[in-house]
């Protein structure tokens, strides 16, 4: 009769969760680069805060204004409109699966008001808790997603840690 021995192997792993929220603060590798971003009047981009905290929101992605390029009176065309003035916004958004937060870029044309009046008559647009619009989603509004670059957190997110770009540093992690 064979006998069969049975070993278990118990390790002490901690299994990677992500985080429910990480809260980050840009870095002076990020402020340098806000301050190449300008309007036609050469103003630079500037922080709306000096941290932002970014949620995980399952299959949809959560927004958060981390700077403004600030309005410009200029020409231009959109949608076969003549249209007078521009202004770009830029959020970061939170993907716990990939391990990274994402920078995006909003363009909205018009008068200023225009911004002003979107986020009146929809609070989804300045809500930190809204979903991704798609570029169609308020192009008729006159706002555009223009693009964006990731910050890859490759060790992933615990306090102290900074992207891959050194934009960003976690300052804190909720579970």
């Amino acid at each position: 009769m064979a006998t069969i021995k049975s070993f278990k192997t118990f390790t002490n792993v901690k299994e990677s969760v992500a985080p429910f929220s990480i809260t980050v603060k840009p870095t002076d590798e990020f402020k340098g680069r806000l301050k190449e971003i300008k309007n036609s009047d050469g103003k630079p981009a500037f922080l709306t805060g000096s941290e932002f905290t970014l949620k995980s929101n399952g299959d949809r992605f959560n927004l958060v204004k981390v700077a403004t390029t600030p309005f410009e009176v200029t020409k231009n065309e959109f949608d076969g409109k003549s249209i007078t003035g521009k202004q770009d916004d830029h959020w970061l958004s939170y993907d716990p699966e990939n391990k990274e937060i994402f920078v995006h870029t909003s363009r909205v044309f018009g008068t200023s008001d225009v911004l002003r009046d979107l986020t009146q008559r929809d609070k989804e647009l300045l809500s930190t808790d809204r979903r991704f619009a798609a570029s169609e989603d308020y192009r008729k509004e006159g706002l555009i997603w223009i693009g964006g670059y990731y910050c890859k957190f490759e060790n992933g997110f615990e306090v102290g840690m900074k992207d891959h770009r050194e934009y960003f540093e976690i300052i804190k992690v909720e579970q």
